[in-house]
């Protein structure tokens, strides 16, 4: 199953690869995370809510998830974000 979406711009095509060119059924879950990530962010809305947004992320891709979604952040627009460290 094909995802059909906006005309990726340059920045969105370099950050997500071929992601955007493959099957859901096929991406693993860093994938999927950062594809969910970046369809969030596109989109224009007051409020934008991540639940566990650093899940299956490396250290770079969490840097490069909390950079995307702290600029979503404004005086007027809020991001929630949802996460939970268990440490056991």
């Amino acid at each position: 199953m094909y995802v059909p979406c906006m005309k990726p711009t340059n920045r969105l095509r370099s950050e997500l690869g071929s992601v955007l060119d493959r099957p859901l059924e096929v991406l693993s879950g860093g994938e999927l995370q950062r594809f969910a990530i970046a369809l969030t962010a596109i989109k224009q809305a007051d409020v934008y809510m991540f639940d566990e947004p650093s899940s299956y992320l490396d250290v770079k891709q969490r840097l490069t998830a909390a950079r995307v979604i702290r600029a979503l952040s404004t005086a007027k627009k809020y991001a929630i974000i949802q996460s939970v460290s268990s440490t056991c």
